[in-house]
């Protein structure tokens, strides 16, 4: 069971259907399937996948569709019950669990590992790389909100009215693949610009040893 924290309003009465429509805006659909066309261009098709933080699934669908991954092949993981029950209904036949990307067990271990516009929702960013690279044993593919400087916004959720702070990060590109590049095992770091503030950070480990 994963810890419920003060500034995350996942849970909260109605929130996660909330979201879920949001991610059903034209900009949203079209940013998504960048995404997918993007993790193709860095990963290939019919790849072992693990998404921590996979919300109601929307992301998965994109993959699968363009093959990407599969339900075989594919494994789900988010801390928010209320989003994984979405994901439930969007993806019977997949393997999805609870999993929390500041607690990630030990031995825990997946190919590669994708972690969309999750980051900029927590308090800061390094706890989490860590965990995920430590996770990964090819490739960590990251997509979040970075600038040229570390802003972090503990809003009062104005976007979705849970009545609880929520994290708005954004993130100095730089420092933050510096970072990633001082983890074990990380030789390369594949970037690409998707929209605005958007970007993809696509870790590389040796996998020689």
């Amino acid at each position: 069971m994963c810890d419920r924290r003060s500034w995350e309003p996942w849970d909260e009465p109605g929130i996660a259907k909330k979201i879920d429509a949001y991610w059903m805006r034209d900009k949203e659909v079209l940013h998504r399937k960048k995404i997918a066309e993007d993790v193709r261009d860095k990963l290939g098709l019919n790849v072992p996948i693990l998404e921590m933080g996979c919300g109601s699934g929307r992301v998965a669908q994109e993959l699968f569709e363009i093959g990407v991954t599969d339900v075989a092949s594919y494994t789900g993981g988010d801390n928010g019950k209320a989003m994984l029950a979405l994901a439930r209904v969007r993806l019977p036949n997949a393997k999805l669990c609870e999993l929390d990307v500041l607690n990630l067990g030990q031995g825990m271990v997946a190919q590669n590992v994708l972690c969309v516009h999750v980051i900029q929702h927590l308090p800061y960013y390094k706890k989490a790389i860590e965990g995920l690279l430590g996770v990964a044993t090819e490739s960590l593919y990251v997509v979040a909100w970075f600038g040229l400087r570390d802003e972090i916004v503990a809003d009062d959720d104005r976007w979705w009215g849970a009545g609880k702070p929520c994290y708005e990060n954004l993130y100095n590109l730089d420092t933050f693949v510096r970072f990633g590049l001082s983890q074990p095992c990380v030789y390369r770091a594949d970037i690409t610009p998707l929209s605005g503030k958007v970007w993809s950070v696509c870790f590389r480990k040796r996998t020689d040893g």
